[in-house]
């Protein structure tokens, strides 16, 4: 079958159920609604090349009208996972089928996202649910402090360096031995204020932890990272975009810094959020668990540790590779 039979079929199944279809660029995109909970939901699919060699891409467009603003499978630029990517398998044969499932599946995650399993769903994959550009992070065992610094176009934390990193800057790292995620109301938090009411509600002592943590650093717009049972997320005070010129001159004297975090003008202040990519051994090896018994135990010889050789090492350790 060719492009343009398959592209043929695609619209035809998905006019069926009420959406509309145009070309665009090197692909092709769908929109219309679905029912969810009794909800009319927009969804647009996008597929990126004619050959239809992968799923679409499926994005919600009217989030809003869903019951919690965080849901789970959802992101924050409103992309929604339904089909796991590395896995799929395309049918050519079954192109049509295929897309008219994506639309049953959509309506099965957004489902099951606003019931009770919500918010542990969330926390199952809290820093991704957190959002924002990934920070790779090496703070399983760091202290209070954390040196953030760049690599290879990369961003990079690792626990505060007794010799200055050059380029580094410096952040804070406070601990919950809470479990992390977003209720049915809560929303990705904004603001410092709104950082430290969500907080308030998983760790009562969270907030304060963490005024103290900014405390302690400049104000120049600084970093928090926490560090949770279930993953690790971090917030930048944009005190730049918050606070009056006045105000900011005034802030640079640590005492004035430390007294201001108290008052509203500096509460209001925007956040930039950043999820955490753990990338430490241990949390590597951590991943060598019992329930794969196939590389348990077993020589394996790896010759090259490059860029190929890199990647492999790090799989065949999460594989359950190597020797206890």
């Amino acid at each position: 079958m060719s492009g343009a039979d398959i592209a043929a079929e695609v619209i035809s199944a998905l006019r069926a159920d009420g959406f509309t279809s145009r070309l665009s660029g090197t692909g092709m995109v769908a929109q219309g609604d679905i029912k969810v909970l009794g909800r009319a939901i927009s969804l647009r699919l996008e597929y990126r090349d004619m050959s239809f060699s992968e799923p679409p891409y499926v994005f919600v467009e009217n989030a809003a009208a869903l019951s919690r603003p965080v849901v789970p499978h959802l992101d924050e630029q409103n992309e929604l996972c339904v089909v796991d990517r590395r896995t799929f398998i395309p049918d050519r044969y079954a192109t049509a089928a295929q897309a008219r499932g994506v639309l049953v599946k959509a309506i099965d995650v957004l489902t099951a996202g606003q019931g009770r399993t919500a918010e542990a769903a969330i926390a199952a994959e809290f820093p991704q649910h957190w959002g924002g550009k990934v920070i790779y992070t090496e703070l399983a065992e760091a202290g209070g402090r954390a040196d953030v610094f760049m690599n290879r176009g990369a961003t990079w934390a690792a626990p505060a360096s007794a010799t200055p990193r050059e380029g580094a800057t410096t952040a804070s790292v406070v601990r919950t031995p809470a479990q992390l995620s977003f209720s049915a109301q809560q929303r990705r938090p904004a603001t410092l204020a709104e950082v430290l009411d969500w907080a308030a509600a998983w760790d009562a002592d969270l907030p304060g932890a963490i005024l103290v943590a900014l405390g302690g650093l400049s104000s120049e717009n600084p970093l928090c990272f926490i560090v949770a049972s279930n993953g690790i997320v971090a917030f930048r005070v944009e005190v730049g975009r918050g606070a009056g010129d006045q105000t900011i001159s005034a802030l640079k004297r640590p005492e004035g810094w430390r007294a201001a975090l108290s008052t509203p003008i500096i509460r209001r202040c925007p956040v930039t959020r950043f999820q955490g990519q753990p990338s430490d051994v241990s949390h590597l090896l951590g991943r060598n668990t019992h329930d794969r018994p196939v590389l348990a135990q077993k020589h394996i010889v790896l010759v090259g540790c490059g860029s190929v050789g890199g990647f492999l090492s790090q799989a065949l350790a999460r594989m359950g590779a190597g020797f206890e």
